[in-house]
């Protein structure tokens, strides 16, 4: 007889969780504060180094004014919104039972327009802008004229020195009212090496915030765009420890290291004394033109055969530090160039960044109203479900047809007309938005799946491992009927259908022990993560045909190890799936082999692609750059989060964005992007010829690159670290503060 699960725990512990941090949140920097003063010139991020002879110099160029939401004043001047020409401005809504089309209301103040009315809440939501006068030229900037570089320590820039190339980097890192700003990189290639310990005077022709500065090149104190590492960090015991060395120049190109700097090796030193502590051989891992392996196409005509493709576009070197277990923070350090961001080496490494993701599946519950500390200052509007938009949410009668959204909105708009869409007499309670937006789907039912499957793998360190939860919720006991409820349903499915739910089955024959519910499983059409399951079971339950045919599938699971020695950065891309929505952000892509494979056989190799499939996710990428709110000294900040553009507030931590997109595919939802912002003609040069690692303008409004979604970025995400946080020798799963970094430019 199986033992029964503690069902009540298991879901209010794990689907309702995180854990607020009491330290303000990080600076962002093309985002402005609430009220803060807006620059009237471009601001130089930073100065460092990317090769002995290569200057690098980083321009925030344009910034962005947060919308926000205020209460609308008596004065106030209330009149029907105009689009372009005078169009109607209106939109579908349900009002006493039926659909019907309301105008949009603008909203004057002062004979100024202001915003737009949300009128069951008397709100004007006000967009946010980017500020006029913040730009650099970029053609100026590519002018080695622009520049002089001089030192009086230096005898090699004893006069003033022009650069003899100058190379530019150029993409979007915000986005506001169809308008973007850009962060821009530009590659000064001087005519001797810099030298370690000297001065520097650099004098742009640039309309920036410094048009004079006094630089000393100090490689232990300045960061370096070339060395990248995971911002999160490590356990000390962990198998894998890994930085990276790589620059693609932008206009420059790719570009391969000497001999001469790979032969000093690396060092990891002390975050505050920048005293070393460790030092290794840099190895590469791609030379500058070869082709490496990522993953599969997903055309069944071209039979799924691996694609091989340059993905960098430039040569890539490992740091790797996997015997250091030393507990403290460290930056990686190339002594010639400059250091990556600080990570820690530490037992609760994994617990804090497990809390920060569940943070955001948090953030996605419907209909809830949510503690004030729940969100790391993310104020929410009162029920979830009602945001701001004075929305609600109804459960549709008949499904619209396609998938594309533009698609989808005729389709509603052609059902509504008929009068063959009604709504149901209550607004939907529960389950999780979908994304930046609110529609819930049913295949969010993949984060119960995979956070109950940590609590079933590990319920011992997850009993004790306390989380934040809504007052009510902390109290509540979900009571037996709803196994009653399961074991009803399933008996009602199997009078349906002669091939009943396979991973139904298992979970009922596991909560139960009743041997009925094992006779409707067997090989035929078993997926890999129902084979695990299977064979986690005790083997005098199962039977040896279909134990079998599950030890095939896990032995093909097994194969993705092999992927991490086929690409520059070392990843684990599961095969067959695109090179967006979260194919290059998302541990696995969203799937969890690994997590099951480790469970079912916990040995190093397994545990050392667990930290492969989160490495490059958490920062070592040439972007530098983790692709999750509130994780590391570098993260999104203009996610397709519909609730944060709207009241103008950074985004909630533990959102786990689509990430990098690969340009080959073609322009993707290009009547989002390409009609609306134009991004790919403001990077430069045209993107299309970037690597794929670096297409991620953080913009906002580009869906497969900004977007996030329960199933595909979150759930994979938060199952991964909670895995790595319970198998961390150490870990003490009672410890409540979550450590975010400061944030560094």
């Amino acid at each position: 007889m199986c033992k029964a699960l503690p069902i009540g725990f298991l879901v209010l512990t794990l689907i309702t969780q995180a854990v607020a941090s009491a330290e303000p949140w990080p600076a962002h920097w093309p985002l402005l504060r609430q009220g803060e003063t807006p620059p009237e010139t471009a601001k130089i991020e930073l100065v460092s180094v990317v090769t002995p002879d290569i200057l690098e110099i980083i321009v925030q160029s344009g910034f962005v004014v947060p919308g926000r939401q205020e209460p609308l004043q008596p004065t106030d001047e209330v009149e029907l919104a105009k689009g372009k020409k005078g169009a109607r401005m209106a939109r579908w809504v349900w009002q006493d039972g039926k659909a019907v089309m309301l105008d949009y209301k603008a909203v004057r103040r002062d004979g100024e327009h202001l915003g737009y009315l949300v009128e069951s809440h008397e709100l004007v939501t006000i967009a946010s802008h980017v500020t006029p006068g913040s730009r650099i030229d970029y053609a100026k900037a590519a002018q080695p004229a622009t520049y002089a570089i001089s030192s009086n320590d230096d005898p090699s820039f004893s006069a003033p020195v022009t650069p003899t190339a100058v190379h530019i980097k150029l993409k979007p890192n915000g986005c506001a009212s169809g308008k973007t700003v850009e962060r821009c990189k530009i590659y000064l290639k001087l005519p001797q090496a810099l030298t370690s310990g000297k001065t520097y005077h650099i004098t742009l022709g640039l309309q920036t915030d410094r048009t004079e500065l006094a630089w000393t090149f100090d490689p232990r104190s300045t960061r370096s765009e070339a060395v990248h590492a995971n911002q999160v960090g490590y356990a000390p015991d962990d198998p894998y420890k890994r930085a990276y060395l790589s620059i693609w120049l932008g206009t420059g190109g790719a570009y391969e290291y000497a001999r001469e700097l790979l032969g000093e090796g690396f060092e990891l030193i002390e975050d505050k004394t920048g005293r070393t502590v460790y030092r290794g051989t840099i190895l590469q891992t791609k030379g500058k033109d070869d082709v490496e392996f990522l993953g599969a196409t997903t055309s069944k005509q071209d039979g799924r055969k691996p694609i091989s493709k340059d993905y960098a576009r430039t040569a890539v070197y490992a740091l790797d530090f996997s015997d250091f277990n030393t507990p403290g923070v460290y930056r990686a350090l190339v002594p010639s160039l400059g250091t990556s961001f600080p990570f820690r080496i530490d037992v609760d490494v994994w617990i804090d960044a497990f809390r920060v993701s569940m943070q955001g599946i948090l953030s996605q519950r419907n209909g809830i109203d949510l503690p004030d500390d729940a969100l790391g200052g993310y104020v929410t509007g009162g029920s979830s479900f009602d945001s701001r938009t004075g929305q609600k949410f109804v459960q549709l009668t008949v499904a619209p047809n396609g998938t594309a959204e533009r698609e989808r909105n005729d389709n509603y708009v052609e059902l509504i007309e008929s009068g063959q869409l009604e709504k149901f007499g209550k607004p939907v309670w529960g389950g999780y938005k979908d994304a930046g937006d609110w529609d819930a789907h049913t295949h969010h039912l993949r984060v119960a799946d995979y956070l109950t499957a940590l609590y079933d793998y590990f319920p011992a360190y997850f009993k004790d491992l306390p989380l934040h939860l809504p007052s009510e919720e902390r109290q509540n006991n979900i009571p037996d009927v709803l196994l009653q409820s399961a074991i009803r349903a399933f008996d009602w499915t199997c009078t349906q259908t002669d091939t009943p739910d396979k991973a139904a089955a298992l979970d009922l024959y596991r909560a139960t022990g009743h041997q009925k519910y094992l006779k409707s499983f067997n090989n035929h059409g078993i997926r890999y993560g129902q084979s695990v399951e299977y064979l986690l079971l005790p083997s005098d339950a199962t039977d040896e045909k279909t134990r079998n045919g599950c030890l095939e599938q896990v032995e093909n699971m097994s194969r993705i190890c092999e992927v991490a020695i086929q690409n520059a950065y070392n990843q684990l891309i599961k095969g067959g799936s695109k090179a967006y929505h979260g194919y290059l952000s998302t541990p696995e892509t969203g799937g969890n082999g690994l997590v099951r494979l480790y469970r079912l056989r916990p040995e190093k190799k397994y545990h050392v692609a667990l930290l492969q499939s989160v490495n490059y996710c958490l920062g070592a990428n040439p972007d530098n750059a983790t692709y999750t709110t509130g994780l590391g000294s570098r993260y999104p900040h203009f996610g397709l989060h519909v609730d944060a553009m709207r009241t103008g507030q950074p985004e909630p931590p533990g959102l786990t964005i689509f990430g990098p997109y690969d340009p080959s595919m073609g322009y993707l939802f290009c009547w989002w992007v390409e009609g609306y912002t134009r991004t790919g003609r403001q990077m430069l040069p045209d993107f299309k010829t970037w690597p794929v690692h670096e297409v991620y303008p953080d913009i906002g409004v580009w869906a497969p690159v900004c977007e996030y979604t329960m199933h595909q970025t979150l759930a994979g995400m938060a199952q991964h670290l909670g895995m790595l946080s319970a198998i961390s020798p150490g870990a003490k799963p009672g410890k409540w503060a979550i450590r975010q970094h400061k944030r560094i430019p």
